[in-house]
Order: C-alpha cells, then structure tokens, then sequence
C-alpha cells in the first residue's frame, strides 16, 4: 500500500470501535510512517484521509484493503 492509493476500511477494520465513524467512506493514503514497537518489531502506520470523514487518521494494514470497483 502506497501514499495516493483508494483504502477502504477491511472486515477487521469495520469491528473496530474506533473506526466506525469511517465505515461505508473512501479515503487516500496520505502518509505512511514506520515505528517499532516493545518487541523491536517494525509496525506501518497508514495515515487516511477519509472523504466526508474530516479526519486524518493512523490505522494498521490489517484494518484496510483497497477500494474494489463497483458497478
């Protein structure tokens, strides 16, 4: 996943309580930062910006998948 790319949130992405202002928006990946956590083990952090949503928010890969085409 690349900054630019169309995410949406993922089956996981959806269960989470703090995501569910985002769930049924479409947003840009607009930054993508790395950090490592107490196991010294790299974590990606996405930064969205969420269409209608209003807000600049980190997630998790796991919590996004890209934007399918609909019909």
């Amino acid at each position: 996943m690349n900054v630019g790319d169309l995410v949406e949130l993922s089956v996981r992405g959806k269960r989470l309580n703090y995501c569910k202002k985002f769930v049924g928006l479409v947003g840009i990946v607009g930054e993508v930062d790395s950090s490592s956590n107490f196991t010294d083990k790299e974590v990606q952090w996405y930064y969205v910006n969420w269409c209608g949503g209003g807000q600049r928010s980190p997630h998790l890969r796991r919590d996004l998948k890209y934007v399918s085409k609909r019909k």
